[in-house]
């Protein structure tokens, strides 16, 4: 099942009980939505998070994240418009964008190698000890 950027938006408004699940977001309500939501994700690759997420100015286009990235973006979608909503962010809201959030900067950190070829070697290194030999 494909997901269009206006999707994203719907169910981010629906989170907030803007629009009803039978509702649509209005023309103004789309393009807001869709303006927050790229400042959203460029926020985040500012951030270090990268979920190759693509700008686009138009809602109807489907948008092509990892279905576990979809998740954090519907939901802190809904943390950001609450701003423009009063009284509509929920402790319950606020702790499932928490965790899916967590979820994807756990699933999606990169440790860095690093290597250590150029320090010292040390004075066992070349060796090999023989434990049954005691050589």
């Amino acid at each position: 099942m494909t997901t269009s950027y206006q999707d994203v938006v719907r169910d981010a408004l629906q989170l907030l009980n803007v629009i009803t699940e039978i509702d649509t977001p209005s023309a103004e309500q789309g393009v807001h939505g869709l303006r927050i939501l790229n400042d959203m994700m460029a926020h985040w690759l500012e951030q270090g998070l990268d979920v190759e997420y693509a700008p686009s100015d138009s809602l109807t286009e489907e948008i092509d994240v990892e279905k576990s990235a979809l998740r954090a973006i519907k939901y802190g979608l809904a943390v950001e418009l609450a701003a423009y909503y009063r009284d509509t962010l929920t402790p319950v809201i606020v702790e499932q964008a928490q965790t899916a959030w967590d979820t994807l900067r756990r699933n999606r950190i990169e440790i860095p190698t690093t290597d250590l070829t150029h320090l010292p070697s040390g004075s066992g290194y070349g060796s090999r000890y023989d434990i049954t030999n005691d050589i």
